[in-house]
């Protein structure tokens, strides 16, 4: 597979409204895990106003966060032009269409509900002419999913070039799937931990710029060497207990990079806090004679931001390779090597998705 650089990469959550990997490391320093406190008592002004202040329909207000972690992507980057810029976006339509269904959505509301809307408006917003619109959606893999295709779009020719966005805001309802099958945090999000009781739902944006362009500046990118897809289809809500589905897509994403599991130095696993995922995505690792590689999932710090967390960790990944940092792993099984100080090379990113969307993607430096 060919390798595409990304150019740049930018991410905001309710803890990190800047997307800066230095505060997650200086979190994970004083062991601050993500917990229920972060996201009832958030209410960061300039976040807010992102949401809720844009000028646009209210409920379309993940697209206030869209084009906001867009545009700070873009910043700087003169090669991006504005033809020829293709857009794959992840967004996640639950809060618009429920409302639909109970008949509690307006006329123009239900505008909104056509991803057309979504893209035109996006592109308006960020001065961007007509090009290719791809809307992805694999639950909490999407971000991987849009990867992928933006991947494969951009090699196919010289200089293009794809913008991926995934964004999710938080909605009446957000946590109540978590909640109804027992899966849900009583305080805080503990991936990994031997007395881990689940995960909790935050929200965030993301947008990862992709290029083959010869004339780029290298010194602040890394990589996009290869991914891996799967889907077992095994339960709507629960991962497949066999692990042979997911196991297949960190091999294919090592196969498509030219990799082997010895090389990757550090694993953000999809880790979301439940014993079941938790146990399963060890055990995979371990079978693909991963062991060796350091690992840690910054769900820890970030909460699982759903449709958008993929994409989130694709960007924090990205960042772990340009900085040469990784945040600690607050909660560790003993079982799992703890994490050096040395910069990692090789980076592999998982993300599965309910319905069996299994998705792993290789960055390098």
């Amino acid at each position: 597979m060919l390798p595409v650089k990304v150019i740049a990469s930018e991410w905001m959550t309710p803890r990190y409204p800047e997307g800066r990997i230095e505060e997650m490391v200086a979190d994970s320093i004083g062991l601050r895990c993500f917990s229920k406190k972060d996201i009832s008592e958030f209410n960061h002004e300039t976040y807010e106003k992102l949401r809720s202040d844009f000028g646009i329909y209210d409920e379309a207000r993940d697209i206030a966060l869209a084009v906001a972690v867009a545009r700070k992507a873009m910043q700087g980057h003169m090669s991006v032009g504005k033809r020829d810029l293709a857009i794959f976006l992840s967004m996640q339509e639950s809060s618009l269409s429920s409302m639909a269904i109970c008949g509690e959505i307006t006329e123009e509301g239900r505008t909104w509900l056509e991803p057309a809307r979504w893209f035109s408006t996006i592109r308006r917003e960020l001065e961007l002419m007509p090009c290719e619109d791809v809307w992805v959606n694999a639950a909490c893999a999407s971000g991987n999913y849009g990867l992928a295709a933006a991947h494969d779009y951009v090699s196919q020719s010289p200089g293009r070039q794809a913008l991926v966005i995934a964004c999710f805001s938080m909605f009446p309802g957000s946590s109540h799937v978590f909640i109804d099958v027992g899966i849900a945090a009583m305080n805080t999000c503990r991936p990994f931990h031997t007395e881990r009781d689940g995960t909790l739902v935050s929200e965030g944006a993301a947008a990862l710029l992709l290029s083959n362009a010869k004339d780029i500046d290298r010194s602040n990118t890394c990589s996009f060497l290869g991914y891996g897809l799967s889907c077992d289809a095994y339960n709507q809500v629960a991962p497949d207990p066999s692990g042979d589905t997911a196991l297949q897509s960190i091999l294919d994403a090592l196969d498509s990079a030219g990799l082997t599991p010895g090389d990757i130095d550090y694993i953000n696993a999809h880790g979301t806090g439940t014993w079941v995922n938790d146990e399963i995505e060890l055990a995979i690792i371990k079978r693909g004679g991963l062991q060796n590689a350091q690992l840690s999932s910054t769900k820890a710090y970030t909460g699982h931001c759903m449709i958008a967390s993929a994409l989130i960790e694709a960007c924090i990944c990205s960042q772990i390779l340009v900085k040469g940092v990784i945040p600690l792993d607050l909660y560790r099984d003993s079982s799992i090597r703890a994490l050096g100080n040395s910069h990692p090379k090789f980076v592999l990113s998982n993300s599965f998705g309910f319905g069996g969307a299994n998705s792993s993607i290789v960055l390098g430096r």
